[in-house]
């Protein structure tokens, strides 16, 4: 038997032909929007107008009342029946998580926050029923830069929380006093930059169906983390991982940020 040298390939400065643009580009592609399941309805999200504030009531009656609607569900209905998202990031020695519910239950804290969801019959008069929500805030001091929010007198986001802060991380490499002591020019300079985040033509969405004789969850999920939003929502709602089933069609781009569980 003669061994060989495996033969190299390269991509380095070459085009890639991507195999799904044919398909793609006919017009065949299968997106988030172009599913449907039986009897689907359709939902809106209520947000929050402030930076910072205190859910004093939530009135859903009227929006109820409205002709197609099939539930209005609040920040305290979810959490009687579901769990706090879990949050996903590098482990920080010591670090804080915050319990955040997917709808805000007696606080907001950006501007934003779900506080509440509509299903019915269209989006059309989903939305049409959020304007019938009434809520009513207590406002309350915002921190809005990084500075403010880490001063001593900072009004704190959560109220067992001693800070603002939920972890700290330093990274080292080197010496870096003696780097900067032997260096012939120090420059120094802070920068403010407003945020930044990646902006698919797809926006996020899901759609869901609840099996009640097998008790399964079948998910059609914008995402870019089918496995890890599976096991994620077995955690919000306290079911085994082989009861959830989640798919990811064509994707309208992502960019990292439909890794995130949201």
């Amino acid at each position: 038997m003669t061994v060989t040298e495996a033969a190299r390939t390269t991509y380095t400065g070459k085009r890639v032909r991507r195999t799904e643009d044919p398909r793609l580009l006919a017009g065949r592609g299968q997106y988030l929007d172009d599913v449907t399941v039986p009897r689907m309805l359709e939902a809106a999200v209520l947000r929050s107008p402030h930076a910072h504030a205190r859910i004093v009531s939530i009135d859903v009656n009227r929006a109820k009342e409205l002709p197609g609607v099939f539930d209005v569900i609040t920040g305290a209905d979810l959490a009687a029946v579901a769990g706090p998202q879990p949050v996903i990031w590098y482990p920080i020695p010591d670090q804080r998580i915050a319990k955040t519910h997917a709808l805000a239950t007696d606080r907001v804290r950006w501007v934003g926050q779900a506080v509440a969801a509509v299903a019915a019959a269209n989006r059309y008069i989903a939305e049409d029923a959020l304007e019938l929500i009434d809520v009513e805030f207590e406002p309350l001091p915002v921190a809005a830069d990084l500075e403010a929010a880490l001063a001593p007198d900072a009004p704190r986001l959560y109220e067992d929380w001693p800070d603002n802060v939920s972890g700290s991380l330093t990274y080292t490499a080197g010496n870096a006093a003696q780097a900067f002591a032997e260096a012939d020019v120090v420059v120094g300079a802070s920068f403010r930059h407003a945020r930044a985040f990646a902006c698919p033509l797809e926006p996020r969405g899901c759609i869901a169906t609840w099996d009640v004789f097998s008790d399964t969850l079948d998910v059609w999920l914008s995402t870019q983390a089918p496995n890890l939003a599976r096991d994620l929502l077995g955690e919000v709602f306290g079911l085994p991982v082989h009861k959830i089933r989640v798919r990811t069609p064509d994707l309208g781009g992502g960019f990292g940020n439909k890794f995130d569980f949201y």
